[in-house]
């Protein structure tokens, strides 16, 4: 592409180089008449102020096939130009892409036209792994079926024409850019739930707190695939009668206003960002009640997961949960004492009551712990706490650091006072358990 531009490079008008040439010809036949003709040849080169001649604009090429006029490609594409200038050959690039109200559906409905040299969309084409291509990530937002029915392949488009022109050395601007009308396209991604959801016309029993978890993958519109740009959840509270006919549970969800949406959430690397907990969903004195959760996932070019469906289990978006505000909420952990042993304990979430401990001529206990549970509500295991004897559980320099271990250091106890072991288990949306042993001597 240089070796194209350095083609059309013309050198410089040299002030009096054409004069010599003429004077040493001159010098054989007539001095008087080649000078004549040395300052003609410089009026048809200048004019009479001697001022040079006008730069003249480069020109613009779209060189490769893609984005093709008129026709339908992906909306991730790779447009390649290049540019030549009658008078120059150190040409930049810029570029603009105007993009149709989503309501144009049809490329003889569109009327192009050339955006003012001045328009501030013009970008810089720079930064690029190569000065003569661009790499575009457009908008294909709009789907042109009714996602309550059959929608095909579930192609998502948009109309936009991309502008490039060509700017020489001088500043002077292509006042023509090159351009393409295209229909970019692509897919929605595809997200699923996972535990505690379960996929199918089956219901997930909760506690009145809870996690839910997602995972989801988005296929650029090739095969190709990539992350989604970002998800987000809704739940919805459904009749008894309603849960238990997925037909009405879908006729709630298409019909979710815009404002009952979570707001968009960054799709994340790691479990704890593809997440949503939920706390006190029912109070423990209503009883139970059920719902509905739903995720719908964005991708690059605005499409939108258009349908809710419950199977198979990585097409699940949706899922049935009932609640039941009495279940314990918070880990359930495990604990033993070790040295003697005295014995092992469960304790279920929240505050449960304090196990008592018969250690009648018992000089010291060990006690280990865990690991908890957290899967049954969708949440995961974080870390504990420990304290012997606390009086305030809610002052913290009574308890150990949180950690990540599972034993306490062994503890003598008291011949003649009540000994009280305390443990917290707090999981990863901030769940605690707090179990309690007494040590009876």
């Amino acid at each position: 592409m240089l070796l194209l531009a350095d083609s059309f490079r013309r050198p410089a008008p040299s002030s009096g180089s054409g004069v010599a040439a003429f004077v040493r010809q001159g010098s054989r036949g007539g001095t008087g008449a080649a000078i004549t003709a040395a300052f003609l040849l410089l009026a048809g080169c200048e004019d009479n102020t001697g001022t040079p001649a006008p730069n003249q604009a480069p020109e613009t090429d779209l060189t490769s096939s893609v984005p093709a006029e008129g026709g339908v490609e992906l909306h991730h594409l790779e447009v390649h130009f290049s540019g030549r200038d009658a008078d120059g050959s150190n040409l930049r690039f810029e570029y603009l892409l105007h993009t149709y109200p989503r309501a144009l559906a049809r490329y003889q409905d569109i009327t192009v036209f050339t955006p003012a040299t001045d328009d501030p969309r013009w970008a810089s084409t720079q930064g690029g792994e190569t000065p003569f291509a661009i790499d575009l990530v457009v908008l294909a937002d709009t789907l042109r079926a009714d996602p309550q029915g059959d929608i095909g392949a579930g192609h998502f488009d948009r109309w936009h024409t991309l502008y490039v022109r060509a700017i020489d050395s001088e500043g002077a601007k292509d006042a023509t850019p090159a351009q393409r009308t295209f229909d970019a396209y692509t897919v929605a991604p595809v997200i699923w739930l996972l535990p505690p959801a379960v996929p199918g016309p089956e219901t997930a029993t909760l506690p009145r707190s809870f996690a839910m978890n997602w995972f989801g993958v988005d296929d650029v519109g090739d095969g190709h695939t990539q992350d989604p740009e970002a998800v987000r959840w809704v739940l919805v509270h459904l009749t008894p009668a309603e849960a238990a006919d997925p037909a009405l549970v879908k006729q709630r969800l298409y019909s979710v206003p815009e404002s009952a949406w979570s707001d968009w959430l960054p799709w994340g690397a790691e479990a704890a960002a593809r997440q949503a907990a939920l706390y006190d969903v029912m109070p423990p004195e209503t009883g139970d009640s059920w719902h509905a959760f739903a995720v719908q996932g964005l991708d690059d070019a605005g499409a939108i997961t258009p349908q809710f469906a419950d199977a198979p289990f990585t097409q699940n978006n949706y899922g049935i949960l009932h609640v039941v505000s009495n279940l314990p909420v918070g880990p359930t952990v495990p604990v033993r004492e070790v040295q003697v042993p005295l014995g092992n304990w469960v304790f279920e979430g929240g505050t449960p009551p304090a196990i008592q401990v018969a250690a009648a001529g018992v000089d010291s206990v060990t006690l280990e712990w865990g690991p908890m549970t957290t899967g049954h509500y969708g949440a995961q295991s974080k870390d504990y706490r420990y304290g012997w004897n606390i009086t305030n559980i809610h002052n913290d320099g009574e308890w150990s650091p949180w950690t990540t271990l599972h034993a306490a250091p062994p503890r003598r106890l008291s011949t003649t006072d009540l000994d009280v072991f305390y443990l917290q288990a707090r999981d990863t949306i901030n769940l605690v358990t707090t179990a309690r042993l007494e040590f009876q001597n």
